[in-house]
């Protein structure tokens, strides 16, 4: 072993190995954010076990990793749970996106960091002329956090992805498909058009009227939905 080059011991890890919590885990993030376990489904330890043929112990290390993004809420006595979304949660998310993507806008940037924006939007485009709900999804996300990403900011960037997993339950409020995937569109599209003219200025007050709107139009789901469950 003395003659090998720390590049030969590292051409033969499988950097794509996963740990089969973390497969667990990644199978659950998908079912809640395709609402096939929707907020509020219990997530029985036994019976997840059973379904992916792994250990409790498996299970319950994948549930704490959702528990870490936001997507279960864990009740005395009862169990793990899908969490539901308040308002007060929705309101928190927002604010949170707000502070990091406009802060992204605070100047112009270059050409070059424009592209993540604008290889978004082409999906975009891409996924609702497909009719692709969950690629609409996807691709809405990627363009915020290639806004977020526009400071040049770790730690900004860092504070955005924590935010996305509640973004995505949250969105499950106005079901699978997006209420208006074309007004989406247009909309990324103006603040890109407005970031390539140099109006960074402009494109950050068109940004945060698009948060304040998708926030809003989440919160009157959510008062929807508790009104039709009341």
């Amino acid at each position: 072993m003395a003659g090998n080059s720390q590049a030969d011991l590292l051409e033969a890890v499988d950097l794509q190995r996963r740990s089969t919590g973390e497969q667990v885990a990644e199978a659950l993030r998908e079912a809640i954010f395709d609402g096939r376990l929707a907020p509020g489904a219990h997530l029985r330890e036994a019976a997840l076990a059973e379904a992916f043929n792994v250990s409790r112990n498996t299970v319950r290390g994948a549930i704490q990793a959702l528990d870490r993004d936001g997507l279960v809420t864990h009740r005395v006595h009862r169990g793990a749970f899908v969490t539901e979304l308040e308002a007060e949660g929705i309101k928190d998310v927002y604010a949170t996106r707000r502070l990091v993507e406009l802060s992204a806008l605070e100047t112009v940037p270059t050409a070059d960091a424009l592209i993540p924006l604008e290889a978004a939007l082409s999906a975009s485009r891409a996924a609702i002329d497909a009719g692709d709900d969950a690629e609409i999804r996807d691709a809405d996300l990627e363009f915020h956090r290639a806004v977020a990403a526009l400071r040049g900011s770790p730690r900004l960037s860092a504070l955005f992805a924590e935010m996305e997993a509640e973004t995505r339950l949250s969105t499950l409020l106005v079901g699978n498909a997006h209420p208006d995937p074309e007004r989406l569109y247009a909309e990324h599209r103006e603040i890109l058009e407005l970031l390539r003219a140099g109006d960074a200025e402009k494109a950050r007050e068109l940004l945060g009227a698009h948060l304040s709107d998708s926030e809003a139009v989440l919160l009157e789901a959510l008062a929807r939905r508790q009104a039709d469950t009341a």
